[in-house]
């Protein structure tokens, strides 16, 4: 099975896609749970920029740190512009 993993960006803005485990983000629950999550106050608020609806990455840090999850590594970040995406084969 192939697993995209991308890469954590230090500052900037994220889509959902890149927040969610399933697509190798750091926060492992469905998007129903997640916007579930945001109108109860329990995740961050998107922001809207250029017409797309995505996240500061300060604000999701900030839930990882608060949620304890550790799931985002140091390694795995880049400053932006720049986005790398790793491809992995994990076998079952």
């Amino acid at each position: 099975m192939l697993v995209e993993r991308v890469l954590w960006p230090v500052t900037g803005f994220v889509t959902l896609k890149q927040i969610l485990g399933k697509h190798g983000g750091p926060i492992p629950v469905a998007a129903s749970t997640w916007w579930a999550g945001v109108q109860r106050g329990e995740f961050p608020q998107p922001v809207n920029v250029g017409g797309r609806t995505v996240w500061r990455v300060s604000d999701i840090d900030d839930l990882i740190t608060r949620l304890g999850r550790s799931s985002v590594s140091r390694s795995r970040r880049i400053p932006p512009p720049l986005r790398r995406v790793e491809h992995q084969v994990v076998e079952k």
